[in-house]
């Protein structure tokens, strides 16, 4: 029989051999993966070991040939997907600049599967896999943060449950949003009773203003410039949030009277020409100067295309020359 010999890395230290295998070889029935640990056909530094080891950095694991490695997955070509750009990467975090109409998580073609298909560890380990540490809407823009290690999983999760982490967002609105606005409501996913839950127009449930029940979300709305769309009245604005709801930000601008342009679905005006493209872009997120994990001041996404011809087209090119958003 054939072996092949990997190294455990820094985040397979003190999990258990058994659960290590089952990530690594996921395409494996545990039954097989436990056959081969209990008669010595996969060791751990030459040695028969069993399915409660825990695993410790450096430690040398030798696995049958014939058995379903994922390290091909790990490893795959990945030109088949969508180009994505990186905005900031280093041994934690990647940071990157997510396109229009691709969700996050959920999907074969999602960026999670993107991620993990390119994910190249400094140091080589079974186990860990990349994640999203936070989520978008699919026709959401922007950046997202996805784990390179476990350390960055843990502190960059640590600084977003401390709110620690400012999120900028830029988004054209419906209405002319004259001054500056701080949006305080309760959301929830549940509905009454007797009331069905609302879905948006693919199917998805929304979420709802509640005075009762619901998570508190917090919504900054300064608006940049002014203009008309189609004879609209529309805002583009820079959308500050605390916290990070679901439909938050479409949620809370449509409850106050400034729905989203082609936000059907939380009733936005739809142009024909937009067509249920609303613009949201996730633009920019400002972290602690002192992190553990590397991260700069901020980072900064940059603007989509058709946003970029829709404010240098249809937006008060005056207004907007205040603000250090786009160069015009």
């Amino acid at each position: 029989m054939d072996f092949l010999q990997y190294t455990a890395g820094i985040d397979d230290e003190g999990r258990r051999l058994d659960r290590v295998l089952r990530i690594f070889l996921k395409n494996s029935p545990m039954s097989k993966i436990y056959k081969y640990i209990r008669t010595g056909t996969i060791r751990v530094n030459g040695e028969k070991t069993d399915c409660n080891y825990r695993v410790k950095k450096n430690d040398e694991i030798r696995i049958p040939k014939v058995t379903d490695s994922i390290e091909g997955e790990k490893t795959q070509d990945a030109k088949a997907f969508i180009e994505i750009e990186d905005v900031f990467r280093n041994s934690f975090v990647r940071i990157i600049n997510k396109p229009y109409g691709i969700s996050v998580h959920g999907d074969e073609r999602s960026l999670d599967v993107i991620v993990k298909s390119q994910f190249l560890p400094d140091e080589k380990s079974l186990s860990f896999n990349p994640g999203p540490l936070h989520r978008i809407d699919r026709h959401t823009t922007g950046l997202v943060v996805f784990s390179q290690n476990h350390k960055g999983a843990l502190v960059f999760s640590e600084l977003l449950r401390k709110h620690a982490v400012k999120k900028e967002y830029l988004a054209i609105l419906c209405g002319k949003l004259k001054e500056k606005m701080l949006f305080e409501d309760m959301i929830s996913t549940d509905w009454d009773s007797d009331q069905a839950p609302s879905l948006g127009k693919n199917g998805f449930h929304k979420v709802r203003i509640t005075k009762q029940d619901g998570k508190k979300a917090r919504t900054v709305v300064t608006p940049l410039s002014h203009g008309t769309y189609e004879n609209l009245n529309v805002t583009l604005a820079l959308v500050e949030i605390d916290t990070g709801r679901k439909h938050q930000i479409r949620c809370q601008c449509s409850s106050h009277g400034f729905p989203l342009l082609g936000d059907t679905a939380y009733g936005g005006k739809n142009p024909q020409s937009i067509d249920g493209h609303f613009m949201l872009h996730s633009w920019r997120m400002t972290f602690p100067s002192d992190n553990s994990i590397g991260l700069p001041e901020s980072v900064t996404a940059n603007i989509p295309e058709k946003l970029l011809f829709f404010i240098k087209n249809h937006l008060s090119q005056d207004e907007i020359s205040n603000y250090n958003i786009i160069s015009v």
